[in-house]
């Protein structure tokens, strides 16, 4: 079955203007500046990863609002500290907090109502509400859930 590989590799000029689409603007390509990316069809290997969650599928809005809260929660109490153990319900009341300050400044502004302190983004980070419920859904989740030992796959380890 044939699937895409990403080659990455600087070419000579000739090679890169000869691959590029109509809108591509590239006037030079040396080692030292420009990366060359192409994709090429090729056979696949085996690879046992149908039961692995698909990461792709997440999109990357909502990864990116979620990783702009969590960047101000390592400023403010240092990387990972989530890790360490919280409440869950305090995780769980905070992405409620979050959810319902974003729904009532959706709210106002839809009604055409003055925003008072109503605001999509968290007034102390500038981080959007929604943004900050994922994360506190994701701390949620990680305090939550039993740390499964890894699995040696290989036998001759045992």
């Amino acid at each position: 079955m044939d699937q895409l590989q990403l080659e990455a590799g600087c070419l000579a000029e000739e090679e890169v203007i000869a691959n590029q689409r109509p809108d591509d603007t590239h006037s030079s390509c040396t080692q030292s500046e420009d990366i060359y990316v192409s994709w090429i069809p090729h056979d696949e290997g085996r690879k046992d990863d149908s039961a692995k969650a698909d990461l792709s599928l997440c999109p990357r809005p909502a990864l990116e609002l979620m990783a702009r809260a969590f960047m101000y929660g390592e400023k403010k109490y240092g990387r990972l500290n989530y890790a360490k153990g919280l409440d869950p319900m305090r995780c769980a009341a905070a992405a409620l907090r979050h959810i319902t300050e974003y729904v009532e400044a959706i709210d106002r502004a839809a009604a055409g109502l003055a925003p008072t302190d109503a605001n999509p983004f968290d007034a102390e980070s500038g981080v959007n509400h929604i943004g900050h419920a994922l994360a506190s859904l994701a701390m949620l989740v990680v305090n939550t859930t039993p740390v499964q030992p890894l699995q040696i796959q290989d036998k001759s380890y045992e």
